[in-house]
């Protein structure tokens, strides 16, 4: 049975670090869907150690589960999930040019 929480990363909140294999069981995909995800949006800026692992902070977190609910809930193209992104920090951009103190 599917935990419905999957996409409320707000119970993980307690690390400062995400690896990619807890980021993908958070939002139930592999981790190519999120190797694809961090290459094809901007918004996303995880981390990668000498190793080579690649670690995400909680704003990245939050910002997957955003691109996971348009394009799995809402069965968005990956496309149109970036244009909804644009237009999301479009209007963010906007709001904090006329009001700076939100």
């Amino acid at each position: 049975m599917k935990n419905k929480n999957t996409n409320n990363p707000v119970k993980y909140r307690k690390k400062k670090y995400y690896s990619i294999n807890e980021v993908a069981a958070i939002f139930n995909v592999n981790i190519w869907t999120i190797r694809l995800w961090c290459n094809r949006f901007e918004i996303l800026e995880p981390r990668s150690n000498n190793k080579g692992d690649i670690s995400f902070s909680f704003a990245d977190v939050e910002r997957i589960g955003l691109i996971s609910h348009l394009a799995k809930e809402k069965n968005m193209t990956l496309d149109d999930v970036r244009k909804e992104l644009e237009l999301m920090h479009g209007k963010e951009a906007e709001n904090k040019k006329t009001n700076p103190l939100s």
